[in-house]
């Protein structure tokens, strides 16, 4: 099956580079606040986390894309696929793995986020999670190509699991707007 290409401008945000200001995946740049020169914080996300952690997930999108340069659409489509933007999400698999957050990041990732400082309550934070969400899909979409196979490639590298989640995030886009034409017919999880 080949690869479907997205448009370069559905994927790609210019990097974000905010005066005085800088982040990396690590702990302190995805925490509910942003530190800025003078330690100041962006109240309106501690506020938002106050209100509703769905709240706090939105308010974390378009950063944690911009910072990763991917689409906040396709950002917001995969982390509502994943847990319909539930920060605390926890979900058991069949081979002893934990999916986590609002992204559903594997547990087999958290060696490689300890690294950075992140551990498995930090990607409960929805701050934290949607960072690392926006982290891994721009990693995947680096690796595999601005396609829709790289959004698939969030999920899994099997070919079936792939489109079945290519097609999930897309009809996510469709629902929400942020493509145009009907939702495509979803396969079957199991070929």
């Amino acid at each position: 099956m080949a690869a479907v290409r997205l448009k370069r401008s559905w994927l790609r945000r210019p990097a974000c580079r905010r005066e005085g200001m800088t982040c990396r995946l690590t702990l302190s740049c995805a925490l509910l606040f942003t530190a800025a020169p003078g330690g100041l914080m962006d109240w309106g996300l501690v506020q938002a986390a106050q209100a509703s952690p769905q709240a706090a997930v939105e308010r974390c999108i378009d950063g944690a894309a911009l910072q990763h340069r991917i689409h906040p659409a396709v950002l917001r489509a995969v982390l509502t696929v994943e847990s319909r933007l539930n920060p605390s999400a926890r979900n058991r698999n069949p081979n002893g793995t934990v999916d986590l957050g609002v992204g559903q990041i594997n547990s087999v990732h958290l060696p490689e986020l300890s690294r950075m400082g992140i551990g498995e309550e930090h990607l409960l934070a929805p701050c934290v999670g949607t960072y690392v969400a926006a982290w891994h899909l721009g990693r995947q979409l680096r690796r595999h190509g601005e396609s829709w196979w790289g959004v698939g490639s969030y999920h899994s590298l099997t070919p079936h699991l792939n489109h079945r989640y290519q097609v999930l995030v897309h009809n996510e886009m469709v629902r929400a707007g942020a493509l145009p034409g009907p939702p495509r017919p979803l396969p079957p999880r199991r070929p």
